[in-house]
């Protein structure tokens, strides 16, 4: 046999890898239960008075939380690149009084 894989179809070891798929934003932006919820209503194209309604919150409550997830998501997706601050470093920490 000149290809590789063996007669069952799977790869041998040592044949080329398999590609792996990017880490998932959503799921390293760890985000709140609430957070979880509003994101699936907005992806099924809820508008946020709307998903305000459904979850009985308010607007604001909803804008925020959309704001929130938009934040952490670039932030899982920076990091997945290597860049950005590390893993539980926040932004003005260490920061003295001025």
């Amino acid at each position: 046999m000149t290809d590789a894989a063996d007669a069952d179809g799977r790869p041998r070891a040592g044949g080329p890898a398999e590609p792996q798929a990017p880490p998932d934003p959503v799921a390293q932006a760890r985000l709140t239960p609430r957070q979880q919820s509003v994101l699936e209503l907005s992806r099924q194209g809820l508008a946020p008075v709307e998903i305000a309604r459904t979850l009985g919150l308010s607007g604001t409550v909803v804008r925020d939380c959309l704001a929130q997830i938009r934040r952490k998501m670039a932030l899982a997706r920076r990091r997945a690149q290597g860049v950005g601050p590390p893993e539980g470093r926040r932004r003005n920490e260490g920061a003295g009084p001025t």
